[in-house]
Order: C-alpha cells, then sequence, then structure tokens
C-alpha cells in the first residue's frame, strides 16, 4: 500500500444524521491515478484526540479504481431509494462502518499501516442554516485538494439533487483549474455610480 504521502483518497460525502429508517454512509474517491484495495483501509473514530477502534469497511476483493467514487452504505438498496441522484452500482455494501454521530464526530480513514489518509472533523453546524430540518441532509467535499477538516470545504447536499448525492460527483464539487480568476471577470460599464 503507498504511502501517507502517495495514496489520493479523500472523504468525499457523509451522511452522520439520517432519516428515520435510514444508515449512515460515507463516501471516498480516489483522485489519484492507480487502484487500491479497498481491504487495506480502516475507519476510526478520534475520541478524546485518540483512535482506538479500527473498522474494516470492506472485507471482500475490490479496488477503487482512479478517479472513481464508492459510497459505503449498510443498506444499498436503501440507500439508493432514498436519494434518487446516485449511482447505484457504485454503493457498497459495509456492515463495519463506524457510527457517526448526528451533531459532531472526527472520522479519520487509515491504511493497512496505520497512516492516516484523510480526516474529517464534522458538525452540524457546517449545514446550510437555511435549512430547517438538516435529518437526511449530506455534507459534500467541495475539493479534494482542500482539507477534510475545514468547514469552508463542505456544504449541504442540495435538495435539486435529494439532499445528497451517493456513488455520484458532489454536487457542491470544484476543482481547482476550473476556478475563477480576475482575468476571466469583466465590468461593464466600467463606471457604477449610486
Amino acid at each position: 500500500f503507498p504511502s501517507h504521502d502517495t495514496v489520493e483518497l479523500t472523504i468525499n460525502e457523509i451522511l452522520f444524521n439520517p432519516r428515520s429508517g435510514d444508515h449512515d454512509f460515507l463516501e471516498i474517491e480516489n483522485t489519484g491515478q492507480r487502484g487500491i484495495d479497498l481491504r487495506s483501509l480502516r475507519l476510526s473514530k478520534r475520541i478524546n484526540g485518540e483512535c482506538t477502534t479500527f473498522y474494516q469497511p470492506i472485507k471482500i476483493l475490490r479496488n477503487i479504481a482512479p478517479k472513481e467514487i464508492l459510497c459505503f452504505s449498510e443498506d444499498p438498496q436503501l440507500t439508493a431509494a432514498n436519494y434518487p441522484t446516485n449511482a447505484l452500482h457504485q454503493i457498497v455494501q459495509s456492515m463495519d462502518l463506524c457510527s457517526m454521530n448526528d451533531d459532531s464526530d472526527a472520522i479519520v480513514l487509515f491504511n493497512a499501516h496505520g497512516r492516516i489518509i484523510d480526516e474529517v472533523r464534522y458538525n452540524t453546524t457546517w449545514h446550510n442554516r437555511l435549512l430547517e430540518d438538516v435529518e437526511g441532509v449530506s455534507l459534500e467535499r467541495r475539493s479534494a485538494k482542500e482539507p477534510g477538516t475545514s468547514e469552508n470545504n463542505w456544504l449541504s447536499g442540495r435538495a435539486t439533487n435529494g439532499f445528497a448525492t451517493p456513488g455520484l460527483t458532489n454536487a457542491a464539487a470544484y476543482s481547482n483549474s476550473s476556478q475563477d480568476t480576475l482575468s476571466a471577470w469583466s465590468l461593464y460599464p466600467k463606471v457604477l455610480t449610486p
């Protein structure tokens, strides 16, 4: 398994406060150029600064290909039914996900050697403040190049997409190569009056 410096996996989307009868889900994205054996991955929760219990989300032979997005869910069919903007073939059953608190938590992704690959420390306050109810609304990562621990790198799933996009590119995603630049903007007329 490549070292931490060369592994390009990110925690890409999380549903930590599911609707009644539904389950948490966690999505990862391989932003790199090589496939990675999912059996080598471990998840943990950071409690009082320590990770002591480790979960192996996938125990069967399954690779995540370059540029592939996979969603881990206890019940892929239910996840797909509850979130119609999905890629069912990219939702993988996982009976060994760490549970995520409904208000805040720290989820850490490790490789088989115990090196941290990615981490997200989320809080329900990261959701769009205009949402009256965030139950069943995922947080989607905006950029794999920005830290997963930054509130500014996460947005609530969009209502137009059913509040989550399991197995698909996030509606909130942007690539650093396509960010706006000052040279791409112009103002007409050049003079503004009050």
